[in-house]
């Protein structure tokens, strides 16, 4: 008790529910750190959790397995399952097969191609990503008319479009902010960002 205000390091507020970090404290603002920064007795409560695949083997398509972050979790995990092999960084949806060796490189339950088109494989490029929802998707080669699908990370389409020759610009800038999937024949998802 004092008669009169004590100054710094003392408060008429005693609601803080971490005393040792600035960073808590009631009414913060609760970002991804596994803290209770508001004190609304709820670790990063709020913010949105993203199913992430686990990637073993890092070739970016992971295997039936996924954890929920608040943030990216970087390297050993990924936005894209599939992988039918997560031990083998050669073996992914779209990889290239090689025949009759025992493997099934590209996971389409053969260890040939189940189909002709695969020898065909399309790569299309995003930039720039990150974006604002304005982009360019540039492809390897010529297309006729490449069917283009965006995708939510809970698959549900939010956009489509048509390729044809090798490079497009869309502008989704009417799309949240977030993470979504580039998806189309004969090619492995893009991750799209769009801040």
């Amino acid at each position: 008790f004092f008669c009169e205000n004590p100054g710094l390091g003392y408060s008429l507020n005693q609601n803080d529910c971490n005393d040792t970090d600035s960073t808590v404290y009631p009414g913060a603002t609760e970002i991804c750190d596994g803290i209770d920064n508001d004190c609304a007795n709820g670790i990063d409560d709020g913010l949105l959790f993203i199913p992430y695949f686990i990637d073993a083997d890092h070739d970016n398509f992971g295997s039936t397995v996924t954890n929920t972050f608040c943030a990216d979790p970087g390297i050993g995990y990924t936005l894209v399952g599939g992988d039918c092999d997560d031990a083998n960084p050669n073996a992914y949806p779209g990889a290239v097969e090689i025949i009759d060796n025992g493997i099934d490189e590209n996971c389409d339950n053969v260890d040939n191609y189940a189909s002709l088109e695969e020898l065909n494989t399309l790569n299309l490029s995003v930039y720039p990503n990150p974006n604002n929802g304005i982009f360019n998707i540039q492809s390897n080669k010529i297309c006729e008319r490449q069917l283009l699908n965006i995708t939510d990370l809970n698959g549900k389409s939010v956009a489509q479009s048509v390729l044809t020759g090798t490079e497009i610009s869309l502008n989704l800038s009417s799309l949240a902010k977030g993470y979504y999937l580039l998806t189309s024949a004969n090619m492995k998802p893009i991750r799209i960002i769009i801040q």
